[in-house]
C-alpha cells in the first residue's frame, strides 16, 4: 500500500512538472517585478532589522555586483561570510567577484581551498558546487560534484546534479547516464524521471521487489 502511494506521489509530481510551464506563464502576466533599486531597499531595510543574517547580505552583495559596484558588493560578502564560515553562497560569490575584478589567480586559490575545506564530505561538495552554480562559476560547481561523486559513488544526489549540469550545457549523451544512475539510486525522484522522459529514455515505475525501480537500459556503474 505505501509503495503504492509513494508510486501515486511520483505520478503526480510529474504531471505537475510537465503543466508547468503554462502556469509560470501565467503567473508572469501578474505584478511587475521589483527594480533593482526596489529590491535593495527592501533588502537594507531587513538588514536593519537583522543585520547578521548571511543571506540578506548575499543578496545586496550581488545587486550592487550586478552595478558594478565591486567594493560595496565586497563588503557585504564578507559580512556574510563573517556571520556564517560555512555559507557557502557568500565564499562562492567571493570567488565570482575575483573574476570578474581581473584577479584569476587569486579567484583559483579561493576556490581551490574551498573545495579542500569539503573534499572529505560529498554532502558539503555538492553544497558548494550549488553555490558555485549560483555564483555562475560553472567549471568549479563541476568539480565540487565530481568530488561529490568520487566520495560517495552511490549518492543519487551526486549524479542528479551531474546529469543537470551537462543537460544545462546540451550534452545529452553524459545527461542522460547521470540521470540514469540517479534515478536507479533513488526513483522517487520526479524531476529526474521528467527529464529522463525527455530525453527519450523509457521509465519503469513499479517498484522492483528488493530494489529500486529502473530507467531503462540504465547500467549499475560508471558515469
Amino acid at each position: 500500500m505505501a509503495g503504492r502511494v509513494q508510486l501515486l506521489g511520483l505520478a503526480l509530481s510529474i504531471c505537475v512538472l510537465l503543466l508547468g510551464g503554462c502556469s509560470q506563464g501565467v503567473a508572469s502576466k501578474g505584478r511587475e517585478p521589483l527594480s533593482a533599486i526596489e529590491q535593495r531597499a527592501q533588502l537594507l531595510a531587513k538588514l536593519e532589522r537583522k543585520f547578521d543574517d548571511p543571506a540578506t547580505h548575499v543578496k545586496v552583495g550581488r545587486l550592487f555586483q550586478a552595478e558594478g559596484r565591486f567594493d560595496d558588493a565586497q563588503y557585504h560578502f564578507e559580512r556574510a561570510y563573517s556571520f556564517d564560515p560555512v555559507y557557502w553562497p557568500a565564499q562562492a560569490a567571493i570567488v565570482r567577484l575575483l573574476q570578474e575584478r581581473g584577479k584569476t589567480s587569486e579567484a583559483e586559490v579561493a576556490a581551490e581551498l574551498l573545495m579542500t575545506k569539503v573534499a572529505r564530505s560529498a554532502g558539503r561538495s555538492l553544497d558548494l558546487g550549488d553555490a558555485f552554480k549560483e555564483a555562475k562559476e560553472e567549471k568549479f560547481a563541476l568539480r565540487c560534484y565530481e568530488q561529490a561523486r568520487r566520495l560517495d559513488r552511490r549518492s543519487a544526489r551526486a549524479h542528479k546534479k551531474l546529469g543537470l549540469y551537462y543537460l544545462n550545457r546540451g550534452d545529452k549523451v553524459r545527461a542522460k547516464e547521470h540521470l540514469k544512475q540517479s534515478y536507479n539510486l533513488d526513483w522517487n525522484q520526479p524531476e529526474v524521471a521528467y527529464h529522463l522522459g525527455q530525453l527519450g529514455v523509457p521509465i519503469v515505475l513499479e517498484p522492483q521487489r528488493g530494489s529500486k525501480s529502473k530507467a531503462s537500459g540504465a547500467g549499475e556503474s560508471g558515469g
